[in-house]
């Protein structure tokens, strides 16, 4: 899918994705983990024009609960901000709206990660997206979102990374793969873990706005991404079978 970079959007959904999968993305890489089976969307907090909407879909509960104490509103979220939580298993309409509205939503490591999934799970889907892992790149800050809250807001990862890891994974059991369900008191960090992030992104697009340039390299960089790169299976099985030879003969020199 042909995806449009825009840096000039003065006002911008800022967006985290939180997932859960079987699969090792730094074994087999982003793509490969969006497209798993096992992989699925675990929540997503979209902040629209500073007001925080948390979704996390019914999967996730499997009708255990449904009570409003569970979603209070998360400790981190900015004085002043709003907040609106979401338990359906369609993406709710504020955020859908905003993608047929054409604004632009932005994640950190969009184009490596968050644009995977979206385009896998979830309609509509952006016509234009910017990733803020640029920035932080052109700044001269680290890229990971740990190393970089300490390096602009003077915080790591939220203690809840605890609670929410032990959400990541999903086994294959009885012929069908098994989650790890969300429970009552999990709700609030997990929503703050994710919320963490997106406030992370939008001090890093409102602190940097200077070094929102060169959106043609960044759209050729990720359009070479997308198409990949062409090889020469015979030329390449060829090699492999030369260098094993040569290394044999090599191992029985004397």
């Amino acid at each position: 899918m042909t995806s449009a970079i825009r840096w000039e959007d003065p006002a911008p959904v800022f967006f985290d994705f939180e997932t859960q999968s079987a699969a090792d993305i730094k074994r087999i890489g982003s793509r490969r983990y969006a497209a798993h089976d096992s992989t699925r969307v675990m929540s997503l907090v979209a902040d629209i024009d500073e007001t925080y909407h948390a979704w996390i879909p019914s999967h996730m509960t499997d009708g255990i609960f449904a009570s409003d104490a569970a979603y209070k509103r998360p400790s981190n979220l900015p004085d002043g901000s709003n907040y609106h939580y979401y338990l359906t298993d369609s993406l709710p309409s504020p955020i859908a709206d905003a993608v047929r509205a054409g604004r632009t939503f932005v994640a950190h490591n969009c184009f490596g990660f968050d644009r995977f999934i979206w385009e896998r799970f979830l309609t509509p889907v952006p016509a234009a997206w910017a990733d803020t892992m640029f920035l932080a790149r052109a700044a001269g800050l680290p890229g990971g979102l740990d190393a970089l809250g300490n390096a602009v807001l003077q915080q790591g990862k939220d203690s809840a990374h605890l609670i929410v890891k032990k959400l990541w994974s999903a086994k294959w059991q009885d012929e069908q793969w098994v989650y790890p369900l969300l429970q009552p008191g999990q709700v609030e960090p997990l929503v703050r873990y994710n919320c963490g992030d997106v406030i992370l992104m939008r001090a890093l697009w409102e602190a940097f706005a200077d070094l929102r340039v060169e959106a043609d390299v960044i759209a050729a960089h990720v359009a070479c991404n997308d198409r990949g790169v062409m090889l020469d299976d015979s030329l390449a099985e060829t090699i492999a079978v030369l260098s094993a030879a040569r290394r044999r003969e090599a191992r029985n020199v004397s």
